[in-house]
């Protein structure tokens, strides 16, 4: 069994951040939350990340940078205590991806490249290797998704360490993707 909880809401004030940068892609992460009080019986949490990429598949049809990344999202709880026995966890979040992306790349092939993508590859000036990072796409390249959704959990103690749990939950996710 595998059983994955994620940070509650806090009693008292927080807040923590990370940033990060890497070459030789241009990689930028940035993330964040806050989480505190509200009253006696009530939390929330709010937590957001940025991560940006620049393309590193080299196309030699038009000079583009593929394989990029730019996505986004935030996620906030409300927590509820309205009775000692009765505890509420709201959820929702979003996230976004736009990327020119997934794009492979040729790495080796048999003695004789017989396919017509191998031998417009190499008509293009591609060398297939280990440290292939070039590609010749003439066509669109695109992955753009969202994700998003909305849970409710309700727990109720009702003694002799019995807890009664309710939990529901609406999710959607949305992909455009285009691959030459």
């Amino acid at each position: 069994m595998i059983s994955l909880t994620t940070v509650r809401p806090t009693a008292e004030w927080t807040a923590r951040g990370s940033a990060s940068w890497a070459k030789p892609d241009d990689e930028r992460k940035v993330s964040g939350l806050v989480s505190g009080p509200i009253s006696d019986s009530a939390r929330f949490l709010v937590s957001a990340r940025l991560n940006q990429r620049d393309g590193y598949i080299n196309n030699v049809a038009d000079g583009r940078k593929l394989n990029d990344r730019d996505d986004y999202g935030a996620r906030a709880k409300l927590e509820l205590t309205p009775t000692q026995n009765l505890s509420m966890m709201f959820i929702g979040d979003y996230w976004k991806r736009d990327a020119e992306c997934c794009i492979w790349t040729i790495r080796r092939t048999g003695v004789a490249p017989s396919v017509i993508p191998e031998q417009q590859q190499i008509a293009a000036g591609i060398r297939f290797s280990e440290t292939n990072q070039a590609q010749n796409i003439d066509g669109p390249v695109l992955s753009d998704t969202k994700s998003y959704g909305a849970s409710a959990q309700l727990d109720y103690e009702l003694g002799g360490g019995y807890t009664l749990t309710s939990i529901s939950a609406w999710r959607r996710w949305d992909t455009i993707d285009g691959l030459d």
